[in-house]
């Protein structure tokens, strides 16, 4: 058998190899696993919110206004009868829909602008440079909050916002990836062979940068969750009849004095569910690593 009949068994193997590999540093951190653990149990649980909810979101039970704990409501109702575990998971759904499409959205407005302008340099990367500089003199939340207000209130709208408002971050690091990569030795060597700059972007760079375009995925879901509550607690994201963990928050305050456990249990679900996307990235940054021996 010839060298030419056995490499893509050799390719495969590598792979494999490769997959073994990563396997093993990941199940090597417990805190990483835990992350992931906790974040696919708040997916599948916001995907199968129908089935999970023992009540849907807005149904009232006025003989039970402000109840505590109980076999028939789990976590007690909130100030109209509704089932507080029920609007958590029921919630959920706007939540991660909306902290997962703005992070998507994100990506797929800056990885481009930000491979464009490290790859390419001359003009058009100072520019680029200049306006994300400009755009991250404002925190993530003040422009979620601006874009919000301008768009008008809505889970699209919120979303919409606080995609927009993750762009210049995600900007600065695509940009900061592909002025490294460009000036490997396997991007000098296309070139040299004539490869195209599409090309060149589409199978070296991009692939190469892609790990860390995945952490920083991990990384930026949670704050969009976080903007997402705060942009429904200001009611600008969210709105009434349908639930989130920011609505939640907001119909909670008036009764922090009688029933705090109604922003309470929220404020956990926020908490929990951006913790552990966080440890997820925390992981996923170690074991991607190329440094990373074990």
């Amino acid at each position: 058998m010839s060298f030419i009949d056995t490499a893509p068994a050799i390719e495969l193997t590598g792979r494999a190899r490769r997959r073994r590999l990563l396997r093993r540093r990941f199940l090597r951190r417990p805190f990483a696993v835990l992350g992931a653990a906790v974040a696919l149990a708040f997916v599948l649980g916001a995907a199968a919110a129908p089935w999970i909810a023992p009540y849907h979101a807005d149904t009232s039970d006025f003989n039970a206004l402000l109840a505590h704990s109980s076999s028939t409501h789990l976590l007690g109702t909130d100030e109209l009868g509704r089932d507080v575990f029920s609007r958590i998971v029921w919630g959920s759904r706007a939540s991660i829909e909306a902290g997962v499409l703005a992070t998507l959205l994100a990506m797929a407005v800056a990885v481009p602008i930000g491979m464009v302008a490290g790859y390419y340099r001359g003009w058009i990367d100072p520019v680029i440079a200049r306006l994300t500089d400009v755009l991250l003199a404002f925190p993530f939340l003040i422009l979620a909050v601006g874009f919000a207000a301008i768009f008008g209130p809505s889970l699209r709208n919120a979303t919409l916002a606080l995609g927009i408002g993750a762009v210049p971050g995600l900007i600065r690091i695509a940009r900061g990836e592909a002025l490294a990569l460009r000036e490997e030795d396997y991007v000098r060597a296309a070139v040299a062979n004539g490869a195209g700059d599409v090309r060149i972007l589409r199978r070296h760079i991009f692939p190469n940068m892609l790990s860390t375009l995945i952490v920083q995925a991990t990384v930026t879901i949670p704050g969009a969750i976080i903007g997402e509550a705060v942009l429904s607690f200001l009611g600008l994201g969210v709105q009434s009849p349908q639930t989130s963990w920011g609505v939640m928050l907001s119909n909670a305050k008036d009764y922090l004095g009688t029933a705090p456990r109604l922003a309470l249990y929220p404020g956990l679900a926020i908490f929990f569910c951006s913790l552990s996307f966080n440890l997820l990235g925390d992981g996923l940054r170690d074991i991607l690593d190329p440094r990373t021996t074990r």
